[in-house]
This record gives structure tokens, C-alpha cells and sequence, in this order.
């Protein structure tokens, strides 16, 4: 009962952190778009009254948790059916993870008491305006598991807002989003509700008396209005930047293979290991796609490559010879380029590469090697000085070795943008392979570990939502899905559903002179200029007001 008692007080006070961190979980992928635009409100509505740091530190904590543990949950499958670990131990963990995962949250309501209650930015506009700013810096500097943002959520939504990212990225999406939750948190805040009607009639009436009883003051009406504005201002000029997008001048033919095997099968049979039966998988699918091209009556000749997921070829690859026995052999039969994901060695080195091999077979000189290495995944950190770390995670990834740099290899007159699983989250160096003259982008991925459920939709989301800001064709292949296309306008062509096996020819269209975006200059810059201008905004505020 005292349990219950302290449970339901601190509900009483907490109660709008944890719709906030409701409302911000089920905002994430693949949940409905709408939620975005005021998600925050609660909280920050709660922080904005505090007068003590604890209620702001805790009502931050409690907002991230549960949106981690909404928005994130997937990772307790990775931790027992990749990491060995059983369920309980990996819900302690996923708790764990969903306590660190956004930490940009309580640090971001930590900084905003401490800047508004220790500096003479406290006046209440300048308060506002730096909720969303305080929140949008930390957000890109404080790292997290990987670099994702609410920006995206509005491709997901299939909004043409989202085709305004070619201006200034998906980035600055993000700090809208946290604009659009400032402009409705002014809107609540000058929300005022007339008490001289009796509710004394019938539940429904009395609703609709309740309800209709909401007045909005000039401030309130002016921010209601500046949201909707946005809004619309957002989509139209999205919509426009599409249609006027130019004709494209050229097409490829490209097959992509998903063969649809995990390190998580126990029992290969009638195979004697899982190398063996991926490489027969993708062989097979191989084949079989072959067959497909006689009965659509087009030449090998005018397939310009096939495609295999990351880490697809199980065998490891001397990155020293222009040859590999297998896939040589395999793709010299074929006539017809591989890009293939694979392990590949040089010296004591391994990494995790694409592997272009050209029509007769011979592997295209330099191989790619991923730059981003997954953390636990493809490195463990201090694990060369600390060597009891390599007990705990007995894995061959352990070991990997980075990239440099990012790569456009070229392949009969095409120029490819290479890069590996969640780089393409990166927009930097998407817009340094599109700055490098890339036709087109190729992303080989492994989502295995990471079930069925959220994390598949979000990577292949915030993945193809690349393609606007270049303005360049995606094209993924996965072992296990989502695999297709991105075209040049954000148009996603999905070939193949999750957890099967199969194949699929794609006509990609792309330009021969890709035209350069904004984005791709100084528009990459545009969500810093605004951010200062914000900053510069609230200093004149408190400037007049004194």
C-alpha cells in the first residue's frame, strides 16, 4: 500500500514527463508522423515552472527513458539472440541502455536551468526561445548508438516537407521539429478556458461545453498561426522542389539479391556450416535471376551489376590479389559485375569492405572498407589493452580495422557512391560521395540482429532519406530486408519483404550530370546559421528587456 501510495504521488508530479516520453516514443518509426509537432510540450511546460534543478534532472530522465524504451526496444532482441545472453540479463541491459541512449535530454534541460537561472537570459521569451535551441545543439553533439533525428520522421510520414531537405538536410528538419513543439508550447501557454459556463445538461453537452469554452489570447492565436503557416509553407515549397526536379538522363539494370540467412541459425542442414549455405543462398538466387533475364528476353550484357548484402561472400578476401578462386570463377561465367559485402585481409588486418568485381571477374582496385564501425558490433573499445575484454566478447568483429576515407570506385562509365550499413546515416559522407561526381550510392547492410519489429523500418528510412539530400538514386541490398531503391525525388521502390529469400531487377534512373544541391555546399551549414541566429535572437530580447 505505501508502495502504491508513493507510486501514485509521483505520478501526480511527474505526470507530464511521462506523456511526454509517451508521446515522444510513439512519435519515432514506424509509429503514425503526427505526434512530432508537440511531443515536448509536456515536458518543457513541466521544466518551465521548476524553480530546483532535481524536478528538471528527473523529469528529463523520465521523459528520455520511456521514449528510448519506446522507440528503441529492439535492442533487447539483439542482446539475446546475437549476444547470448538470456532474457532477463538482456532486459536489465536494455533498461541500462534506455537510461544512457539519450542522454542529450536531461543534459539539454540541465544546461537550459542553468543558462536561464544563472545568466540574465531569464526573461520568459528568452527562456523559450532557448528550449529548442539548447535541445537541438545537444542533440548533434552529445553521441548516441547512431545519428538519428526527428527530421526523418517526416519522410516516413511521406510528407513533401521532407523534399525540402535537398535545401539544408534532414538536420534541420530536426531542429523544426524542435520549433514546431516551441510554438505549441506558446500556444498552451496562452490557452485560457472560460469558467462562467454551468455544465449542468446532458455528458454530451457538457463535453461540448467544455470543450468550446478554450479561448486563445493574440500571442496564442499568433503562434497557433505561425505553426500552421510553417506547416504549410513547408510542404509547398517540398511539393515545388520535386516537380521541378529535371527528367533523368540514363538507367541502369541492377539485381538484388537477399538471401535471407542470419549468424542466429542453429542448424545449417543439410549445409556443414552457415558459410557454406550462404554462398549456395546467393548462388542460387544468382542463378535463378539469370533465368528471369531469358524469360524477359534482356541480355546479361544490359544488367550493369548485381548486388549481394553486406558481409554476403562468407569466405575472407586478400585484398593483395586481383582475384578471388570462388566469386572469380563465378562472376567470369556470369559475364555480369558483382558488388558484393565481404571480410576482407590484408597483413593481420580484417575489415568489413564492398568488393567490386568487374565482368571477367577481376576485383576493382581499391576495395572500400567501412569507415563507421559499429561499437561492440565491429570494435570493442581499450580491447588491445584490456585483453579480458576478448573473453567476454569472444567474436571475430572485435577486431576490425577502420577506413580512411570515403570511396566512388568506377564501373563501366558509372561512377558509385560505396558505403556500408549505417553510414548512410551519415550525412556527411553521403555528401562528400555526392561531392566526389557519384551517379548513384550503393548501401550493402546487415539488419539480422536487430529483428523484425522497429529497427528494419527505421534504418531503411532514415537510409533512403539520403537520396533527397543528394539528390542521387539508393540503391540497398540486405540479407534480411528491407532491400530497393531510393530514386533521385525520394520515391522508395521496395522489392523484397523482410525475413524471405529472393531477388529482384531494378531500372534505376539517374543523371549523368547530377545536378548539386545545397545541401551538397554551403546549405549543409544552414541548421548552424539558424541555430546562432536563434542564440543571437534571445540575447536582444534580454537586451531590451533590461
Amino acid at each position: 500500500m505505501k508502495f502504491y501510495l508513493m507510486f501514485r504521488d509521483f505520478f501526480k508530479i511527474y505526470k507530464l514527463p511521462i506523456l511526454s516520453g509517451v508521446l515522444f516514443g510513439c512519435s519515432f518509426i514506424p509509429f503514425p508522423f503526427f505526434l512530432l509537432f508537440f511531443c515536448l510540450v509536456p515536458l518543457w511546460l513541466f521544466i518551465y515552472k521548476q524553480n530546483s534543478l532535481k524536478p528538471v534532472l528527473i523529469a528529463c530522465f523520465i521523459t528520455q527513458f520511456i521514449m528510448a524504451l519506446i522507440g528503441f526496444n529492439w535492442i533487447i532482441y539483439t542482446f539475446h539472440f546475437f549476444g547470448g545472453i538470456n532474457w532477463l540479463v538482456s532486459f536489465v541491459l536494455l533498461l541500462l541502455f534506455c537510461s544512457i541512449a539519450t542522454s542529450y535530454i536531461t543534459l539539454s534541460g540541465w544546461l537550459w536551468f542553468v543558462v536561464t537561472k544563472k545568466s540574465s537570459l531569464n526573461s520568459a521569451p528568452a527562456k523559450l526561445i532557448l528550449l529548442p535551441l539548447i535541445f537541438s545543439v545537444l542533440h548533434s553533439l552529445i553521441p548516441t548508438l547512431f545519428p538519428w533525428n526527428m527530421g526523418y520522421t517526416w519522410f516516413w510520414g511521406g510528407l513533401w516537407g521532407a523534399q525540402t531537405a535537398e535545401l539544408w538536410g534532414f538536420r534541420f528538419l530536426n531542429t523544426l521539429f524542435y520549433i514546431f513543439n516551441l510554438l505549441f508550447l506558446i500556444v498552451y501557454h496562452h490557452l485560457h478556458r472560460f469558467s462562467s459556463q454551468s455544465l449542468n445538461g446532458s455528458k454530451i453537452q457538457n463535453t461540448a461545453r467544455y470543450i468550446t469554452s478554450f479561448r486563445l489570447d493574440k500571442v496564442g492565436i499568433k503562434a497557433l498561426s505561425g505553426a500552421i503557416f510553417l506547416f504549410i509553407f513547408l510542404n509547398v515549397l517540398g511539393f515545388s522542389l520535386k516537380k521541378r526536379l529535371p527528367v533523368t538522363s540514363a538507367s541502369l539494370n541492377v539485381i538484388i539479391a537477399q538471401h535471407n540467412v542470419t549468424l542466429k541459425e542453429k542448424d545449417f542442414k543439410p549445409f556443414r556450416s552457415f558459410k557454406e549455405k550462404s554462398f549456395y543462398i546467393l548462388r542460387s538466387l544468382t542463378y535463378s535471376s539469370i533465368k528471369q533475364l531469358r524469360k524477359d528476353k534482356i541480355k546479361r550484357e544490359d544488367v550493369d551489376f548485381i548486388l549481394w548484402p553486406e558481409g554476403a561472400y562468407p569466405y575472407t578476401i586478400d585484398k593483395k590479389r586481383n582475384r578471388e578462386v570462388r566469386l572469380s570463377r563465378f562472376v567470369r561465367a556470369l559475364k555480369i559485375p558483382l558488388i558484393t559485402g565481404a571480410i576482407t585481409q590484408e597483413a593481420d588486418d580484417y575489415s568489413n569492405s564492398i568488393v567490386v568485381f568487374s565482368r571477367k571477374g577481376r576485383i576493382k582496385k581499391p576495395v572500400y572498407d567501412k569507415m563507421k564501425l559499429l561499437i561492440f558490433g565491429e570494435y570493442i573499445p581499450l580491447i588491445d589493452k584490456w585483453s579480458f575484454l576478448k573473453k567476454i566478447f569472444p567474436y571475430f568483429g572485435s577486431n576490425f580495422k577502420a577506413g580512411t576515407h570515403t570511396q566512388v570506385q568506377e564501373l563501366e562509365a558509372k561512377k558509385i557512391g560505396l558505403q556500408i550499413c549505417y553510414e548512410a546515416l551519415f550525412d556527411d559522407l553521403n555528401r562528400e560521395l555526392a561531392n566526389k561526381s557519384a551517379h548513384f550510392l550503393v548501401n550493402v547492410t546487415n539488419d539480422s540482429w536487430y529483428g523484425s519489429w522497429q529497427e528494419p523500418y527505421q534504418h531503411l528510412t532514415m537510409s533512403l532519406a539520403r537520396a533527397i539530400e543528394i539528390r542521387r538514386p539508393i540503391i540497398r541490398s540486405t540479407n534480411t530486408g528491407f532491400s530497393g531503391v531510393s530514386h533521385a525525388d525520394g520515391t522508395v521502390e521496395l522489392s523484397m519483404p523482410l525475413n524471405k529469400a529472393q531477388f529482384h531487377l531494378h531500372k534505376v534512373p539517374y543523371y549523368k550530370n547530377p545536378p548539386k544541391t545545397l545541401f551538397m555546399s554551403w546549405g549543409y551549414y544552414i541548421n548552424e546559421i539558424f541555430l546562432s541566429l536563434l542564440l543571437l535572437l534571445a540575447l536582444v530580447l534580454t537586451v531590451r528587456k533590461n
